[in-house]
């Protein structure tokens, strides 16, 4: 039986953003709770996006796990990766980005056209759900690296989440925002 497993997650944080969200201290735990997550949810495909910090771990843990990847951008490599992978020096995320995207076969990579659209973000969550449904029976099953609060915009890790529960899905949230008090990772059925 197949499972497809769907992510979401914040991205590092730029070094001016004004409240600390996923800093990149965090960065090495995020990955141990992110593939120990997938371990335990034992998918056969996943699909995400590729942004700097959690979509980049992500796909990281899955393929070193041979697990098939999908990758959904809302824009061209080059664009997204001036948008959502770049203004971070620490972690080498552009060269991570690259070395992803060369690595993913032409079927595996979705890039949509969403450059006019007012809500880019959101519309690739929507087109990463919509081939999550397709691919599988069940409800829809999401791996969120997620502090639980809403977003800087539309379009971000809690639109996602909104969005799963909206379907019917669950979702494994993983809250770096509670790693300092000795939580971490939570399941949550909607």
């Amino acid at each position: 039986m197949s499972r497809t497993l769907i992510f979401t997650g914040h991205r590092v944080d730029a070094p001016d953003r004004a409240k600390t969200r996923f800093p990149p201290r965090l960065v090495e735990a995020a990955g141990r709770a992110i593939g120990k997550a997938i371990d335990e949810l034992a998918p056969t495909d996943a699909i995400a996006s590729a942004s700097r910090g959690g979509d980049i771990l992500f796909l990281e843990a899955c393929r070193a796990r041979n697990i098939l990847t999908t990758i959904v951008l809302p824009f061209s490599p080059d664009e997204f990766e001036r948008r959502s992978v770049a203004a971070v020096e620490q972690g080498d995320w552009v060269a991570r980005f690259r070395a992803l995207i060369a690595a993913t076969p032409p079927e595996q990579l979705i890039v949509l056209d969403l450059n006019d659209e007012p809500d880019p973000y959101g519309a690739c969550n929507l087109a990463v759900l919509k081939r999550a449904q397709a691919a599988s029976s069940s409800a829809p099953v999401l791996l969120a690296l997620w502090d639980g609060k809403g977003g800087d915009g539309p379009g971000g890790s809690a639109d996602m989440v909104e969005r799963v529960r909206r379907a019917g899905g669950w979702a494994v949230i993983i809250n770096p925002a509670t790693w300092d008090r000795g939580h971490g990772t939570g399941r949550a059925a909607f």
